[in-house]
C-alpha cells in the first residue's frame, strides 16, 4: 500500500485519509502533524469512524526504523472522544439487549439490523460500530404491540410525519435524568421509498435470519447476504449516494466474508430485485476507499441489466429535488388511488402531528397552519 503524503500546498483528502487510516494504511507523520487535531476528530465523527480512527492510531504508525509516535494532541484528543462513546455504548447495549427479550417474550420475533446488528457481529467490539439509535425490523402487523410495549417501558415517540407510502418506521427515545440513553428506530419496512418497497420482505428476512449470541439468545439478524444487501441498498435509498465512512466500511467487512456461492446469491437478488445498479455503486466506493475484494464477474454481472430496461431505483443514484422524487414515486404507484394518497400524505400530514410540530401556533385553525407548512418547505422541495 502506498503512503499518503501533504500536497505541495498542505491540502489533504480527509475522506481519502481517512479511509486509509481504518483500513490500517502506512500513513506519513508530516501528515499527520500537519493536521488540525480538532478538524480531524470532528471528519472522523461525521463519517462514523472516530471510533476505529482512535483505535488505529493509539500507538505508532509507520514500520521498521521509521516508526514515528502519533502526534499526542491527536492521539489524546481521539482517545477521549472515543472512550467517552464507549461508555455511552455500553449503556445502551444493556437496554438493548433487555428489549430485544421483552420482544422475544411477548412473542414479536425483532430483527437487529444495519449497522446495530454488524456492530456486534462484523466489529471486534461494539463500540467501534457507532450508532445514532439501533435499528429493528419487525412484521407490519405488529407494531401496535411494539409500540404499546415501548409505551410501557418508558420510552418516549417522536413526533414524525406518518402515512403509510410516506414512512415505514418510528422513532423512540429512553430518557434518565432528562439524558437520552438509548434511541429505537422502530422499521416496519426496511427502506421507506416507494421504488424499492419490493427488495425486502420481512417475512424473507426472518426466515433465514442467524443469532447474535452477544445479545442474548432472542436477539436475530438478517443472514450474510441480506445483510450486504441492504447495506448496500441503504446508504443510496435514503441518503442518494452519499459517501460516508462507516456505511461503506460495513460493506467492505461484509463483502470480504462472502464466498462464491453467497455472491452468487447476492447476485440473482440483486437482479431479480432491480437494485443491481444500486448495488454496483455501492461495492464500487467500497472498492476504491477500502480495496475490498469483490470478484470482477460479480461487477460484470451486476452491470449487466444496465443493457436492458433501466432499473427505477437507479435514480437515487442521481441528485435530484423532493419534489422530484414524489413526482417519480406517483409514476411506481399503479393507481391513481394510491397515488392521490400519496400526495395527502405527503402534503396534509394528521392534525396531531401538525399541533406538535407547531406548539405556540395552538390557536392557529389547522387549515391556516398546513399553509404555513407548505409555504415554509416549497424550497426545500424544490432544492436538489
Amino acid at each position: 500500500m502506498t503512503a499518503l503524503t501533504v500536497t505541495p500546498t498542505g491540502a489533504v483528502d480527509s475522506v481519502e485519509l481517512l479511509a486509509r487510516i481504518v483500513r490500517g494504511d502506512v500513513i506519513s507523520p508530516d501528515v499527520l502533524s500537519g493536521i488540525d487535531p480538532d478538524l480531524l476528530a470532528a471528519q472522523a465523527e461525521q463519517h462514523g469512524v472516530l471510533p476505529l480512527v482512535a483505535e488505529r492510531l493509539a500507538g505508532r504508525i509507520g514500520f521498521g526504523a521509521g516508526d514515528v509516535e502519533t502526534p499526542a494532541p491527536l492521539r489524546s484528543l481521539l482517545r477521549a472522544k472515543a472512550d467517552a462513546a464507549a461508555v455511552a455504548d455500553l449503556f445502551a447495549e444493556v437496554e438493548l439487549t433487555r428489549v430485544l427479550a421483552e420482544f422475544d417474550a411477548a412473542g414479536v420475533g425483532a430483527l437487529l439490523f444495519k449497522g446495530s446488528q454488524l456492530a456486534f457481529t462484523h466489529y471486534p467490539r461494539p463500540d467501534l460500530r457507532p450508532r445514532i439509535d439501533s435499528d429493528v425490523l419487525i412484521a407490519a402487523d405488529a407494531c401496535e404491540a411494539v409500540h404499546a410495549l415501548l409505551d410501557r417501558f418508558g420510552y418516549e415517540r417522536s413526533n414524525k410525519v406518518t402515512g403509510d407510502l410516506v414512512t415505514g418506521q418510528s422513532f423512540h427515545i429512553m430518557r434518565r435524568d432528562g439524558e437520552a440513553v438509548h434511541s429505537l428506530d422502530v422499521h416496519w419496512k426496511v427502506t421507506s421509498p416507494i421504488a424499492f418497497a419490493h427488495v425486502f420482505a420481512y417475512e424473507e428476512l426472518a426466515g433465514s435470519a442467524v443469532p447474535i449470541p452477544a445479545l442474548g439468545p432472542a436477539a436475530r439478524g438478517p443472514d450474510q447476504v441480506h445483510a450486504l444487501l441492504i447495506a448496500c441498498v441503504h446508504r443510496v435509498a435514503h441518503h442518494h449516494d452519499l459517501v460516508r465512512l462507516n456505511w461503506l466500511y460495513d460493506i467492505h467487512l461484509l463483502a470480504e466474508r462472502l464466498g462464491e456461492r453467497s455472491w452468487r446469491e447476492f447476485v440473482r437478488l440483486a437482479v431479480t430485485r432491480e437494485v443491481a445498479a444500486v448495488c454496483r455503486q455501492s461495492l464500487k466506493r467500497s472498492v476504491h476507499l477500502f480495496e475490498t475484494r469483490v470478484p470482477a464477474w460479480v461487477m460484470a454481472e451486476l452491470r449487466r441489466p444496465e443493457t436492458a430496461a433501466p432499473e427505477p431505483t437507479a435514480d437515487y443514484l442521481k441528485t435530484r429535488s423532493m419534489a422530484r422524487i414524489v413526482v417519480d414515486e406517483l409514476r411506481v404507484l399503479p393507481r391513481w388511488r394510491d397515488r392521490w394518497r400519496l400526495v395527502r400524505q405527503h402534503v396534509f400530514p394528521p392534525a396531531d402531528y401538525m399541533r406538535k410540530a407547531y406548539p405556540s401556533a395552538a390557536a392557529v385553525p389547522l387549515p391556516a397552519l398546513y399553509a404555513w407548512r407548505f409555504l415554509r418547505g416549497a424550497g426545500k422541495w424544490l432544492t436538489p
